[in-house]
């Protein structure tokens, strides 16, 4: 009720769960409002979302996935010049960052969240 209270003319979630049971309310519900709706590719693809947890990644995460819904959001919004400039300038920061290093021997923890409710 909260997000329709804002009537909005589009909404967009980073996890399938924000537009599914017990979440702010299914696609289904928004549509019939006539306001689309958006899910984060990321939460999507490589990724098991059959249990009641926020799901476990089958397929790691890539850059790829994360340009891809740049192009999908800048498409939607009909920018997408803007989203391929942004794309280009977070290849340049990548190149930058990780120029002259070795991490194949690295392995990564990301902490997601809180302290309370992390996600790894």
């Amino acid at each position: 009720e909260k997000v329709l209270a804002e009537e909005p003319d589009f909404v967009s979630a980073s996890f399938e769960s924000t537009l599914g049971k017990g979440g702010v309310s299914s696609r289904d519900q928004f549509e019939e409002l006539g306001v689309p709706t958006y899910l984060s590719p990321t939460d999507c693809a490589g990724k098991d979302n059959a249990g009641s947890s926020d799901g476990s990644r089958t397929a790691p995460l890539t850059m790829d996935g994360v340009y891809g819904e740049v192009r999908d959001l800048a498409q939607v919004f009909g920018v997408p010049e803007r989203g391929e400039k942004l794309i280009r300038a977070l290849r340049e920061r990548i190149e930058r960052a990780t120029a002259g290093v070795d991490a194949s021997d690295t392995t990564l923890l990301y902490w997601f969240a809180n302290a309370e409710a992390p996600y790894l």
